[in-house]
């Protein structure tokens, strides 16, 4: 059998209004895949059905049909049935109502959306908060720029051009405007990547140059890729634009437009359109920022980056009050991997706030520097478990550098996690100096530091390490808890281990 012909759009028309509701809803659902103006009409009709689900599914096909989204301005005599439809009695009916207003994007929708109903109901209490928001701002958008945003979106090269002129050049246009011209203008070129003519796409490229938020950076910078070279120097151009008035309004920005303009930067430096020294020598700049969040930014984009010419004003910075902004410093210190940053951090050792302090273990186990041991032997005292726990495993890196006694003094610790971290590290060592401390470490009364010290000996293959191994494991003996039984199963493992018994490696 062939494959059965779909009905025509005539044929739909009609069976959309027959008497049998299986034959209607066949025909909706079809009437969903015609993607024409006319097809849009019939299901505004079909939102008189009698049928409350049929009512619902019409709207529903309007909400996402591609055509009613991308040309809402030619659909505007669907705002007062869906308005109408606002005062449906079936729930759903109301809430496809307001969506598909959302899309139409019509003010004259929100009084009507103020005066919904939404009771208990959370979803729908959302979706008119939402839409109420959003149609509020298109009412502080001025006509004149609706209009010449709905000239944008039609299939005139003309008309176009002419609406993209008309948008760049009014004056005293206010945050929400803005917001939406750029949104269009992004749409039109993400869009239309391989039908856009490129006498339109350069001049969209040019308008964008005048707006400067990540969005619109990330964009262009993916327009870079183009092999035509007229549309490359549209997008060149309007990126220096971009970054030449980002660097100059810098300092009147907000600490929030300022965080986007430092993410903007980076992806521009990234580009290669620009000297990189230029954009570097600006974040270097705003190190010196009031506000702390806006340093903290500057901070990570600059670890990322890797350019250690940058250390020196990052060192000259620790001095900072804000702990978050001094932590963040010596993380990109650690990232940066430059010995000069080396002795400036081990002052930093003695900071008064034991998360600055351990942020600069961490960032010296980094540096990988000897001149560090010592300072960090020292640190082993430190008033914070957290900071020795830090500081233990960074000497790990220095198993030949005099490390070995000063941890084994650590199995003393009166945090368990710090003996059970420093039994750990001496058995990486593997220096037989930790057999005995070890050895009377297995009576620790911790299970998790039991099991660490035993590990430890396990490794360490001293045959000093049985008989206590053996007399533990006689000790735990008549102990039942799944946490003992444990505890037994590695001693024994660790002591065969030892023994050579069942072991191999």
């Amino acid at each position: 059998m062939g494959k059965e012909e779909e009905p025509t759009f005539e044929e739909l028309s009609e069976r959309v209004f027959d008497e049998d509701p299986g034959v209607r809803f066949r025909a909706v659902k079809d009437l969903e895949k015609i993607q024409n103006k006319n097809a849009v009409d019939l299901m505004l009709q079909k939102l008189q059905d009698e049928i409350p689900g049929f009512r619902a599914r019409a709207i529903y096909s309007l909400v996402y049909n591609p055509l009613f989204r991308s040309r809402y301005f030619e659909f505007q005599h669907a705002v007062d049935p869906l308005i109408q439809a606002l005062e449906d009695e079936n729930s759903q009916v109301r809430m496809y109502a307001i969506q598909a207003l959302r899309v139409l994007k019509n003010p004259r929708a929100i009084e009507p959306i103020e005066n919904v109903e939404t009771g208990d109901d959370i979803v729908l209490h959302f979706l008119v908060r939402g839409t109420l928001r959003e149609l509020n701002e298109i009412r502080a958008v001025r006509p004149v720029i609706r209009k010449l945003l709905e000239e944008l979106l039609r299939d005139d090269i003309k008309v176009n051009e002419s609406a993209i002129n008309s948008l760049v050049t009014i004056e005293d246009k206010n945050p929400i405007e803005l917001k939406r011209i750029k949104n269009a203008l992004l749409l039109t070129l993400t869009n239309g990547k391989k039908t856009l003519e490129k006498r339109v796409k350069i001049f969209i490229l040019r308008a964008l140059g005048e707006y400067g938020d990540i969005d619109v950076v990330k964009s262009l910078v993916q327009e870079l890729k183009t092999e035509d070279e007229d549309v490359k120097v549209a997008v060149v151009n309007s990126l220096r634009q971009i970054k030449d008035r980002l660097i100059i309004d810098f300092p009147n920005e907000e600490p929030e437009s300022k965080e986007s303009a430092i993410y903007s930067l980076n992806i521009i430096r990234y580009s290669n359109i620009t000297k990189p020294e230029d954009i570097m020598e600006f974040f270097v700049s705003t190190l010196k920022d009031p506000n702390p969040d806006v340093k903290i930014v500057t901070i990570h984009v600059l670890g990322d980056i890797g350019d250690r010419t940058v250390v020196g004003s990052l060192i000259r910075s620790l001095s900072d009050t804000d702990i978050r902004v001094k932590a963040a410093i010596i993380n990109a210190l650690g990232q940066l991997e430059d010995s000069l940053a080396v002795e400036p951090l081990i002052q930093v050792l003695k900071d008064e706030d034991k998360d600055v302090r351990r942020t600069v273990v961490k960032a010296l186990g980094q540096l990988k520097d000897k001149k560090a041991v010592d300072p960090l032997i020292h640190t082993l005292k430190d008033e914070s478990y957290q900071v020795r726990l830090a500081t233990i495993n960074v000497l790990r890196q220095f198993p030949d550098m005099g490390v070995i006694d000063p941890i084994i003094e650590v199995l003393k610790d009166d945090f368990k996690e710090v003996r059970k971290t420093a039994a750990q590290a001496l058995g990486y060592f593997k220096d037989r100096r930790a057999v005995e401390p070890l050895i009377e470490a297995l009576n620790d009364e911790n299970l998790e530091v039991k099991v660490a010290v035993a590990y430890a000996l396990g490794d360490l293959r001293d045959t000093r390490a049985v008989g206590p191994l053996r007399h533990a494991l006689l000790d735990m003996e008549d102990l039942e808890d799944e946490e003992d039984l444990e505890v037994r199963y590695v001693l024994g493992k660790q002591l065969d281990k030892i023994l050579g018994i069942g072991f191999h490696g």
